[in-house]
């Protein structure tokens, strides 16, 4: 049963009675969260942490009329977790912490009395009440230093190649990015749109002409030979890529919205995609199958090597899927509002996610059984496996343009002279 507001209903059941009585709902409380406690026969019987807005929700105490049962209800202005303590079924641990102090207290006797009446009590209740600490759970912190990459131009994609990040910009660059900085390497001749690294030590990277290009690195110099070129020349802004038994196959988008595969030596078409909505993400999946977001149908999935198109539909509400993340069980989607979804690989469903970023987001990416959610102006946020989001952190660069994880760092190419942000290359280094 549930009281509108504060209300907190509370069902009296008795073997001998069979009344049901209401308590009155406490004194408000304030609009952060309330630890409620029940006391029967002088023994704690439950504590529980809970929003205070939803305090009618609590589970009803079931007493016998002539047991004498004491409650109280603390409220606080910040999060329990800031306590160490989460919502839900708090357990008493005389090894925990000390019951935090409280902005308002109240406590009320349940009798004979139908009507309970709260009070505000003369002094400290339960000082000596310990609870367990929740499960610790750290954030990544990062610290970001930056080097300007103006005169080698945007970087648009990168890998992690052993200790190192490589990363490649539009003008034909390359640079190896350690915490150390970043180091040149001979200029590729190659203006680089999308890169991936095989499992097998082979770089492959997608250029302005649309050609594939496939090469090598040896820690001093980057070699590359073309391969193919997609059916339709045109930039290749995405390249995503597996190298399953039997052989290796890569997925491309082009500026001409060319979704094309690269399997055993040669292009095929799969279907072309509505230009006007770039970047498009896209993401390897598993065999034969690739993610892809349209103006038209947000989350397709590709199938055969035919052409044949499975969908997957995710509802935004009018918001334009901007990235993709494969996570261990499932998937996580961004738009360029700010919101993420989940999809479950079981259920074949998504799940809305609270909103992490004020602005876009540009990029996902997995990370120690979570994943980083890049936002379009610089903000970078954690995402949780169980869907908890750390605070978010603003660096102050522009859009990201690439990002790449190595070990517990990150590195990311960012910045767009259009909007007054100079071009850099940022490396975030975890200091917790």
């Amino acid at each position: 049963m549930r009281r509108s507001g504060l209300g907190l209903a509370l069902t009296l059941l008795s073997c001998q009675r069979s009344e049901l009585s209401y308590v009155v709902p406490p004194p408000p409380v304030g609009s952060g969260p309330v630890i409620l406690v029940v006391e029967r026969e002088g023994s704690i019987e439950s504590v529980l942490g809970a929003p205070g807005p939803e305090l009618g929700a609590l589970a009803p105490v079931t007493t016998q009329r002539d047991e004498p049962i004491r409650l109280y209800a603390f409220g606080y202005d910040q999060p329990l977790e800031s306590f160490g303590l989460q919502m839900g079924p708090l357990r008493i641990d005389p090894s925990g912490r000390l019951l935090p102090p409280a902005n308002v207290a109240y406590t009320a006797d349940l009798g004979l009395d139908p009507v309970v009446r709260w009070e505000v009590p003369e002094g400290p209740v339960l000082p000596s009440l310990r609870l367990a600490i929740a499960p610790s759970f750290d954030c990544p912190i990062f610290e970001a230093t930056a080097w300007p990459t103006a005169n080698l131009g945007t970087v648009s994609s990168g890998v992690a190649w052993g200790g190192e990040a490589l990363v490649f910009t539009e003008d034909g660059h390359a640079l190896a990015v350690t915490q150390l900085g970043p180091r040149p390497l001979e200029p590729l001749g190659i203006p680089v749109t999308a890169a991936f690294g095989g499992e097998d030590g082979t770089l492959w990277v997608g250029d302005q002409t649309g050609i594939l290009s496939t090469g090598r690195y040896d820690n001093q110099r980057l070699t590359f030979s073309p391969v193919a070129s997609t059916t339709l020349p045109s930039p290749i802004r995405r390249l995503a890529g597996a190298q399953p038994d039997p052989q290796l196959e890569l997925y491309t988008l082009g500026d001409a919205g060319n979704l094309e595969v690269y399997r055993g030596g040669a292009f095929s078409l799969l279907t072309s995609i509505r230009p006007g909505v770039w970047p498009s993400p896209l993401l390897w999946i598993s065999p034969g199958q690739a993610l892809y977001a349209s103006p038209e149908t947000t989350g397709t999935v590709v199938g055969d090597p035919q052409g044949q198109v499975l969908t997957i539909m995710l509802e935004t509400h009018g918001a334009v899927v901007t990235a993709f993340g494969l996570l261990p069980g499932g998937l996580l989607a961004g738009t360029e509002r700010g919101e993420t979804y989940l999809l479950d690989f079981q259920t074949q469903s998504w799940k809305l996610d609270e909103q992490p970023l004020p602005t876009g987001v540009s990029h996902l990416l997995g990370y120690e059984e979570g994943a980083f959610v890049f936002g379009s102006d610089g903000e970078l946020a954690f995402r949780a496996g169980d869907g908890r989001f750390c605070p978010t952190q603003h660096f102050g660069f522009g859009r990201p343009t690439a990002a790449v994880v190595l070990g517990r760092d990150l590195v990311v190419g960012a910045g767009v002279e259009a909007n007054g942000q100079p071009l850099g290359l940022y490396y975030l280094t975890r200091v917790n």
